[in-house]
């Protein structure tokens, strides 16, 4: 169900695509859907370079509620350090979906070193698997704020690395 009436999407890529639009749909509720690029032209989208710096007055220029029933971030690199500040700041969520990097076990916690101009295709990353942060790295970090995990879905048929989510549900 809905109990705040807004949502939010970090890195919503365009709104074929985005994990909040059902639920914006569904329930008729405004959202703030925001991506780096805005390839498709999509309206609904704010083109923003995000860092972990500029995230929270880049949400107040929008005014976004600090209270959400959903947020989604998928930025494919420094999605843990987006995380960081937005529930530094106080932004809580109903539920929160993330993709982590599963090229780590379920005991192994890394993040990968902050860089505001990460992107997959960058230097550093060069579409390898060194992005993001494990599952392990985003449960630590989430259990201090007093989430927990409610479901992790695997990589789909396609080998397509966007399907490693976690989503979040708060305590």
């Amino acid at each position: 169900g809905i109990e705040h009436g807004h949502v939010l999407d970090i890195g919503a890529f365009s709104t074929k695509a985005s994990n909040v639009i059902p639920i914006m749909k569904q329930y008729n509720i405004p959202g703030l859907l925001l991506d780096g690029v805005n390839k498709y032209h999509d309206p609904e989208i704010k083109v923003e370079w995000l860092t972990k710096d500029n995230i929270v007055s880049i949400l107040n220029k929008y005014q976004c509620p600090k209270e959400l029933d959903y947020i989604s971030i998928d930025v494919d690199n420094m999605d843990y350090w987006l995380l960081k500040s937005v529930l530094e700041a106080g932004y809580v969520s109903n539920l929160l979906i993330l993709e982590f990097n599963p090229i780590w076990s379920a005991d192994e916690s890394y993040v990968k070193k902050y860089s505001d101009g990460a992107h997959k295709a960058d230097s550093d990353t060069g579409y390898s698997s060194n992005y993001g942060a494990s599952l392990l790295a985003f449960t630590k970090l989430l259990n201090t704020y007093g989430y927990r995990l409610v479901h992790v879905m695997k990589q789909n048929s396609h080998n397509d690395p966007s399907c490693n989510k976690i989503g979040r549900a708060h305590v």
